[in-house]
């Protein structure tokens, strides 16, 4: 399974389905990091995320705080 998402590409929280930070929702960064976390994984984000999946870790333009967000939180900014 291949990132959807690159580093310094630019995205939007477009959802806090799984991370549930509201503050967070329709702002926009910079991918700083990424790691896969799959289903027998050694990380556990969220134990009810199905499947494989990325975690980011992306800085928002905002303030330059740092959040961890799931892929499927995420769309790009183009």
């Amino acid at each position: 399974m291949q990132p959807r998402f690159k580093k310094k590409q630019k995205v939007r929280i477009v959802s806090v389905k799984y991370s549930q930070k509201e503050e967070y929702l329709n702002e926009s960064g910079l991918i700083i990091d990424s790691f896969y976390a799959g289903k027998w994984g050694q990380v556990d984000y969220k134990s009810h995320l199905p499947g494989d999946y990325y975690i980011y870790k992306v800085r928002l333009d905002k303030d330059n705080t740092v959040v961890t967000v799931v892929e499927a939180e995420l769309e790009s900014c183009t």
